[in-house]
């Protein structure tokens, strides 16, 4: 044992060999010199005094087995907005079928029946519709259109890799709709995915979903190609009111995703092709026989769509980067509600290049976009009882370039964070619209993080798809003249504070939002009960929404999320608030999941709470057609 007052002295020489200087009172010593990836030696003073060891290289490490738990949902620690991530892992929590199944453990985005005829489905964010939230599918968006009502219940639940979701205004990067926030689905991982992958679904009314992948791997080269295939559920009348119980859906799908790289180019593409049907109604309904018969009540949902996208990335240096994104689609749509005939036609192509730039410590990301819409629609009333007058042709052709800039700072070694960002875009119809948004995040404490984003978005009317459920019904329908653009400003903030102590981890979170419409149009029931109207509303119409929840990871696998959301939309006409229908005011969520200690068994419990919402006015209707205040 060396006494502490010994002196001993390292010295290296030129070729780095290393050598200890001791006190010859310490001849009798030997010491051992080690380093990692390096063979151990053992060296005895020389006759001057000196040890001298010599290290051999390892030309073979042992492995090392790094064991982590991964979560299932979390919030993005680093990002700037405030963004929850949904992994596979949180997926196998809900038999999904599609993407609108995907939320059924998150209080953020709320799934909402558009028609319940045909189980067409759309996405809400912050209590608004989800025609106002931008939904993007590898980055890119291309559930537009005629495509809305049937985009979000059109994406196989295993298809599904990753879901990032976040609220409010966003990047102007992927263009400018996003009012609500932003919803990025990440398909299948041509790098992740295993050589055979096969899933089976079944429900109690018969609807059978099978799923298979498979995946091929080469030293630079990646793909995966899917079959997704739907059998109708069988006909079923539990509650005896002569309706089908379900919608009975039959698809047929086929993708493709693959990935490449070479030495300073990055490559991704992907592709899909669907046939759908779906038909519902009057439990004897048959889409062959009674499409537009007006004896018996029906609907029959076809269509065929074929997507294709592509995704490439040169670096030119260490600190600059090229990014072209291009996406296309093509949508066929063949439909009958009731006595109504819907056609459709819809193509649709988009662009995107970025470059990116590293400067002193900063991310500056700007570029030029291209969107490219040319979309068909034909109404016929050719045996129509009710009499509704608005048959015809409708088209809408969208030429819209665009710039954008964005660019983030980084102040006080990173504690604070700030995003700006601006884009124009010429619409062809509607002229230049500038959107401007900016995004905070400040690291109070390592694990106190306030963050805030405000910020402009708009979006243009679909006649019939934005409200698809107007078509189900009766009513006739009133346009206004000249519908303009929809525009809106958001402002929000939130407070998330993480936690880990004693084997406990989680976080508790806070958030408010406020949404201020410059122009909305959003039907209106209450003029007579066989009437409804489009038209622009440039008054105050606004939306209050504000969310807690929380997570808590407990020792042992057990785990715990909750949320409670309070939504007020509303629009003031002569000095009277009057709010508007198809929101709850009030939403809560209880999740609870238990994973065994070996991981062979979980368990899984959702509750949820909706509050009562508005319904339509209905008090200038026959006393026979009128219903009540709220659900």
């Amino acid at each position: 044992m060396l006494k502490a007052d010994s002196v001993w002295n390292l010295e290296t020489d030129e070729s780095g060999k290393i050598s200890i200087n001791a006190p010859r009172s310490k001849a009798g010593l030997k010491i051992i010199a080690s380093a990692p990836g390096y063979e151990s030696d053992s060296a005895a003073p020389a006759i001057d005094g000196k040890f001298v060891f010599r290290l051999e290289e390892i030309k073979e490490l042992p492995g090392v087995e790094v064991k982590a738990q991964a979560q299932a949902a979390f919030l993005e620690k680093t990002a700037v907005i405030k963004t929850e991530v949904i992994n596979r892992l949180e997926l196998k929590k809900a038999a999904c079928c599609d993407l609108a199944g995907c939320f059924e453990t998150q209080g953020t985005v709320h799934p909402q029946v558009s028609n319940v005829l045909s189980n067409s489905k759309e996405l809400r964010i912050l209590g608004l519709s989800g025609i106002y939230n931008q939904i993007l599918v590898d980055g890119t968006p291309t559930i537009l259109g005629l495509s809305f009502p049937y985009g979000v219940s059109g994406i196989p639940g295993p298809m599904v890799e990753n879901i990032f979701v976040s609220k409010g205004a966003n990047s102007v990067l992927q263009g400018f709709e996003s009012v609500s926030g932003q919803i990025n689905v990440l398909t299948t991982s041509p790098e992740n995915a295993e050589r055979l992958k096969t899933s089976f679904y079944l429900n109690q009314f018969g609807e059978k979903h099978l799923n298979a992948a498979l995946g091929f791997k080469a030293e630079k080269h990646a793909e995966v190609i899917g079959l997704h295939l739907v059998d109708p559920a069988n006909r079923r009348d539990r509650d005896g009111d002569g309706f089908l119980d379900v919608t009975r859906l039959q698809r047929k799908m086929v993708f493709i995703n693959g990935t490449w790289e070479s030495e300073n180019f990055k490559g991704e593409y992907g592709g899909r092709i669907t046939l759908e049907n779906r038909n519902s109604g009057q439990y004897n309904y048959d889409a062959s026989a009674n499409a537009g018969s007006p004896l018996i009540y029906g609907q029959s949902i076809g269509f065929h769509q074929f997507d294709g996208r592509k995704r490439l990335e040169f670096s030119i240096s260490q600190r600059q980067r090229l990014l072209l994104q291009v996406a296309g689609q093509f949508h066929r749509q063949d439909s009958w509600f009731g006595t109504l005939r819907y056609l459709g036609t819809q193509g649709l192509a988009y662009g995107n290049l970025q470059h990116e730039l590293i400067w002193k410590g900063h991310l500056l990301r700007s570029g030029f976009s291209q969107r490219w819409l040319d979309a068909s629609e034909q109404i016929s009333l050719d045996s129509d009882p009710a009499r509704r007058t608005f048959a015809g042709t409708f088209q809408k052709k969208e030429i819209i370039p665009g710039i954008f800039a964005e660019n983030t700072f980084s102040f006080r070694e990173d504690r604070v964070k700030v995003i700006t960002g601006i884009r124009a875009d010429h619409h062809n119809v509607h002229g230049w619209k500038l959107v401007p948004r900016m995004m905070l995040r400040w690291d109070l404490t390592e694990n106190s993080i306030f963050r805030a984003n405000a910020g402009r978005g708009w979006r243009t009317l679909n006649n019939f798809n934005d409200h698809v459920q107007v078509l189900s019904g009766n009513r006739n329908i009133l346009f206004g003249n000249k519908l303009e653009a929809e525009s809106a400003w958001n402002a929000g903030c939130s407070f998330t504070q993480n936690f880990e102590r004693n084997g406990f981890s989680g976080y508790l979170s806070g958030d408010f939002y406020y949404t201020d419409f410059e122009n909305q149009i959003f039907p209106d029931y209450g003029i007579s009960a066989n009437q409804v109207s489009l038209q622009n509303f440039k008054g105050i119409s606004r939306s209050l929404y504000g969310q807690l929840e929380g997570k808590v990871q407990f020792p042992g696998g057990l785990n715990l999320r909750f949320s409670y959301s309070y939504t007020e939309n509303y629009r003031e006409k002569e000095g009277i608030k009057i709010i508007l229908p198809f929101t709850p005011l009030h939403r809560g969520l209880l999740a609870l999941s238990y994973r065994s200690p070996a991981k062979k068994w979980q368990f899984d419990m959702n509750q949820h709470f909706y509050g009562s919402q508005y319904l339509p006015d209905t008090r200038l209707n026959p006393e026979i057609y009128r219903g009540p205040e709220k659900s």
